[in-house]
């Protein structure tokens, strides 16, 4: 599990051209063992690693380091402070109760079919010199025993090289990057050598990964991929598959490496808590990031796993970046003279569990979970890191399960499913099968070198129809001396079911698709047509002659508006002057105003002209002034045997005296009480209006 590592920063561009890949299968090594098989290529990955148990890091297992010196910082110094016989009995102990049997039947119960096993090469190939403690190596049986009892397939993960291949705990030994110089690389094929010796021919194991995480960018990539190519050669005979990492260069950069090679598998992690603007995001935009990262995954030439992810949109963890680092969410993060801003609080994330959570980060972290699974299935699978902590619930997949943040069933994920239930009609999780691998097209596009931050884009690998012939890269160089490549095994002729199967189903779905869309435009247009249609009618109605006997509404009395008593006078001395200056202003500009806001409604003005009460308090019945006939009708209470000269008119705007009649008042003065008081109504939109004007019901 990287630390410290910057997060390749996702963005969801690339349009996925799906291409279903054929499997070969592989020549079975031992007959009577091969009970279980997996097709690569075509059967999701979904697992776990067992991160934390044969190889220590204390995030993972704080416990372990508390009760050491402050100087304790990974394996190498636990080993190298407490000496041989106190550090083997505290990691016998560690062994024998972190992971057991129970684990792995519990792990295959959640729906899971794949374990990763993080081992360093201490334990598989020791050192003279090297203060670390032997007995891991025992325990990689066992839990290949377990997992097989377990019907789950193991890819046994290399996950510290000697003089460490990233200078992170998780390698071992935190420092600089320092593998490369001296026999360091010769020693790790031998490890590898022997593991594939040893464990190869397990109907467990699927796959071996040659090395977890180089760091690329500290390195020398001929040389990391030299590495890769000898590992392959001593590796391709024995019937597993072979997993490399992509060194934090992007998947594009290996585009035009492994030609010819089958059984491959490309590993590449994606975190979103090791990078300072990673963590700014909010939940939509980690999920966001996500999903355009599964997207470059898919479009690769190889099978394409992400081999490590969390639901992690913090660094909060305890030690998470290294034990007495600090974090960069809170502004703590001190190493190695880098520092790092405050973003935010890591107020209950630092230690605990899910349900100590508050209920908007446990909603976040399922919703990214879930993008995360979705995305990186649009490839060929996921393995979650890790299956338990000690306090550290984001990163916990067993917590997260047992609080309902992981989905379940896990063959129900696709992207139309509930966001809150999961719920879907997808198969469940497939169970493995023999192991089989799809042979790798020589066609590819041009290859995108890209460094941490970069996002490159990836090709699409066409499907092959024919056997390929199998040519193995050239051997030499790094380890030549160690032990030459095994002749390769040869590969069946390919079948062409699952080939043609995958294309009709894409013809069905496209088929699908387009009699949906032009379905879904013809709704469309029809209602947009039926919507001027009665637009149109309604028009003509309000400007007909017989529209008193068509319209069905009438607005004399507006809804909401209560009709005033017959005998009822204002209340209100500003009731009063809003009246008298509607009424003084019908040929000003309050009329205008009036007419334009009323031409376009739907008030009817029938009943209100046919009222003796309203006739006798207006000065002109045939008003169209949508202003007065508001006012006249929610308002103006006066008394039907008040005079209409006595209508007050409100003050002067400029300061003048207040008039008592409406002959009294000045253009100017009705003019601006007209600008200054109108309002107009916000404008509708046109479905609003659609609906107002008797468009639709």
């Amino acid at each position: 599990m990287g630390l410290f590592q910057t997060s390749l920063v996702a963005a969801a561009a690339v349009a996925l051209l799906a291409s279903t890949s054929v499997a070969v299968p592989a020549t079975m090594v031992s007959p009577v063992r091969r009970d279980l098989k997996f097709n690569f290529g075509q059967d999701k990955i979904r697992g776990v690693n067992l991160g934390g148990w044969l190889l220590l890091e204390p995030w993972i297992t704080p416990s372990i380091f508390e009760t050491t010196p402050d100087e304790v910082v990974d394996e190498f110094t636990y080993t190298k402070v407490l000496g041989p016989v106190e550090a083997k009995t505290r990691l016998e102990k560690h062994w024998s109760s972190w992971i057991t049997e129970s684990d792995f039947g519990e792990i295959a119960s959640k729906g899971l079919n794949f374990v990763r096993i993080p081992i360093g090469y201490w334990s598989v190939t020791p050192l003279d010199g090297d203060p670390y403690v032997q007995g891991a190596y025992l325990w990689l049986g066992r839990a290949l025993e377990w997992a097989q009892s377990a019907n789950l397939k193991a890819i046994i993960d290399l996950h510290g090289a000697p003089l460490s291949q990233n200078g992170l705990d998780n390698s071992g030994k935190r420092g600089p990057v320092q593998w490369g110089q001296g026999n360091s690389v010769g020693t790790t094929l031998n490890a590898l050598n022997k593991i594939r010796d040893d464990f190869a021919s397990h109907p467990a194991v699927a796959a071996i990964q040659l090395l977890n995480e180089p760091m690329g960018p500290q390195l020398d990539m001929s040389m990391v991929r030299q590495f890769m190519t000898e590992g392959y050669n001593n590796l391709r005979s024995s019937n597993v598959a072979v997993a490399v990492h992509d060194a934090f260069q992007g998947v594009t950069s290996w585009n035009d490496w492994g030609a010819g090679m089958s059984s491959l598998v490309l590993d590449t992690h994606h975190y979103q808590v090791f990078d300072s603007g990673m963590l700014q995001l909010d939940a939509a935009g980690h999920a966001a990031a996500a999903c355009g990262f599964g997207n470059q995954m898919a479009a690769a030439n190889k099978v394409t796993i992400s081999g490590e992810w969390s639901g992690a949109m913090t660094d909060c963890a305890k030690w998470l970046n290294g034990r007495g680092v600090g974090a960069r969410y809170d502004g703590t993060f001190n190493f190695n003279g880098q520092t790092s801003q405050y973003i935010g609080p890591c107020d209950g994330k630092y230690s605990g569990t899910v349900s100590q959570l508050n209920e908007a980060d446990r909603a976040n972290i399922r919703r990214f979970i879930h993008a995360q699974m979705v995305a990186y299935e649009k490839a060929d699978g996921w393995i979650f890191w890790t299956w338990k902590t000690e306090g550290a619930p984001e990163w916990d997949f067993r917590m997260l399960t047992n609080a309902g943040l992981i989905p379940q069933p896990l063959g129900a994920m696709d992207s139309d499913a509930e966001d809150e239930g999961f719920e879907s009609d997808d198969p469940d999780t497939p169970s493995p099968t023999q192991t089989t691998f799809p042979t790798d097209s020589p066609t590819s596009l041009p290859s995108e070198t890209g460094g941490l931050t970069d996002l490159p884009s990836i090709p699409v690998n066409p499907g092959s129809e024919t056997a390929l012939p199998q040519t193995s890269p050239t051997s030499g160089g790094l380890g030549s001396s160690i032990g030459s490549a095994p002749n390769k095994v040869q590969e069946p002729e390919l079948s062409q079911n699952a080939d043609q199967s995958g294309q009709m189903g894409r013809s069905v779905i496209i088929a699908m698709g387009t009699i949906i869309g032009l379905a879904v435009l013809a709704i469309i247009i029809f209602t947009l047509w039926i919507c001027r249609r009665r637009r149109n009618r309604a028009k003509a109605k309000r400007t007909s002659k017989l529209r008193p006997f068509l319209c069905r509404r009438s607005s004399a009395q507006q809804p909401g508006m209560p009709a005033a008593p017959p005998d009822a006078k204002t209340q209100s001395k500003v009731m009063d002057d809003l009246m008298a200056a509607a009424y003084a202003a019908e040929n000003g500009i309050a009329w205008e105003t009036g007419s334009k806001r009323s031409s376009g409604s739907s008030l009817r003005r029938e009943k209100e002209e046919a009222s003796a009460l309203y006739a006798s308090q207006k000065p002109n019945e045939k008003s169209r002034s949508l202003y007065v006939k508001q006012l006249a009708s929610g308002f103006w209470k006066r008394s039907s045997q008040e005079e209409a000269g006595n209508i007050r008119a409100p003050p002067s705007v400029a300061g003048k005296t207040e008039m008592t009649s409406q002959s009294g008042a000045t253009e100017s003065t009705w003019n601006t009480w007209g600008v200054t008081q109108h309002h107009r109504k916000p404008k509708e939109d046109w479905i609003k209006r659609c609906i107002r004007l008797g468009g639709t019901k």
